[in-house]
């Protein structure tokens, strides 16, 4: 088993999730400071499914590693 892969997937999950130019907690931190304003309920909706998703991947991919 590649245990470098687990660590890999788990580091490049991470990368996304705070990229300031992606759609997910990044990229929401980034436009809250560039605009200094609060967001709508829709953008704030999908931002927030966006970022469980991706911390959904990230537990994915850290219990895999407990496991193998």
């Amino acid at each position: 088993m590649d245990f470098g892969f687990w660590y890999r997937a788990t580091v490049e999950q991470w990368r996304l999730l705070i990229d300031p130019e992606a759609a997910l907690l990044g990229g929401f931190l980034r436009k809250w400071r560039d605009e200094n304003k609060g967001q709508s309920d829709a953008f704030l909706k999908g931002v927030a499914r966006n970022v469980s998703d991706a911390f959904d991947e990230i537990i994915k991919l850290e219990n895999a590693k407990v496991k193998n």
